[in-house]
């Protein structure tokens, strides 16, 4: 994504205009180098802003609980249920997972919208979600994450019985022409790669375990309705309508400072419930 673009979807209670005369201005560093508004940023690479001009608005802490998996002095694992925003942004200045955290390290507030999120889980999404609790760690997850260190799996229910058991799907993602939320699978988007396994096949669903080789926004919803498998409860592409969006992040692994770690999320009652329904 350019970079102004990325800066203007992180921080959006700037103009990208500002973002932008920033960026011009030698303020903005990738990888400790100088670039020009159309860059093409990868999240997660090492970013440096100055912000000069304008103050930069305040994350607040507040008393939210968080439903901690795991915690040590580098990071914790949260079970995220539906419905919870990971981080402040457009329509959303409060109540999220970020102001939850700032709260539960004893912080009153942040310049940093995105403090301690290392990756993301859509707010339909439920499941697993690591966050760092110092800047070193979070540096340190974002390069495992961006070297494909990090192994996620999730559990999804498809509409109908997949052609294959299990596969792989490799089609580039990118921006919806018309803008808004959604993305698509198109020739200028960039690289992305799923993998499918099914779990158990219903009388007219498909409940997969599915492995995002890569981490686009969005990645395994639009790569499933790519192959006319949508996932159940998604509005925004086309899946059959249900109480909440059937997509679970169930298992995490990584290896940090020479351990191993491995965590695991059971289905939500909900979910539990939907698939009793349409045994």
């Amino acid at each position: 994504m350019r970079i102004d673009k990325y800066l203007a979807s992180s921080y959006p209670s700037f103009s990208r205009r500002q973002i932008q005369k920033l960026i011009d201005d030698g303020k903005v560093l990738v990888a400790s180098r100088k670039v020009e508004p159309d860059f093409d940023y990868t999240e997660g690479t090492p970013l440096e802003i100055d912000w000069p001009e304008f103050e930069l608005p305040k994350t607040m802490a507040e008393d939210l609980t968080l439903p901690i998996v795991y915690e040590n002095g580098d990071f914790l694992v949260i079970d995220k249920p539906a419905g919870l925003v990971v981080h402040p942004g457009s329509g959303h200045t409060s109540g999220t997972v970020v102001n939850a955290l700032l709260q539960h390290l004893g912080k009153k507030e942040s310049r940093d919208e995105r403090f301690g999120v290392v990756h993301r889980l859509d707010k339909d999404t439920s499941g697993l979600l690591l966050l760092a609790k110092n800047e070193k760690t979070e540096r340190d997850l974002k390069q495992l994450f961006k070297d494909h260190q990090v192994t996620k799996e999730y559990l999804a229910l498809v509409s109908g019985e997949m052609s294959q058991p299990a596969g792989e799907i490799n089609k580039p993602l990118g921006r919806h022409p018309r803008g808004g939320l959604r993305f698509e699978v198109g020739g200028g988007g960039k690289q992305a790669v799923t993998r499918y396994f099914t779990e158990k096949v219903y009388p007219a669903h498909t409940l997969l375990r599915v492995v995002p080789v890569t981490g686009r926004t969005h990645q395994i919803r639009v790569h499933l309705r790519s192959v006319g498998h949508p996932v159940v409860g998604d509005n925004l592409y086309g899946g059959e309508e249900a109480s909440r969006l059937f997509l679970h992040a169930a298992r995490l692994l990584l290896r940090l400072n020479g351990r191993d770690y491995k965590f695991e999320s059971p289905l939500p009652k909900e979910l539990e419930k939907m698939l009793e329904r349409w045994k």
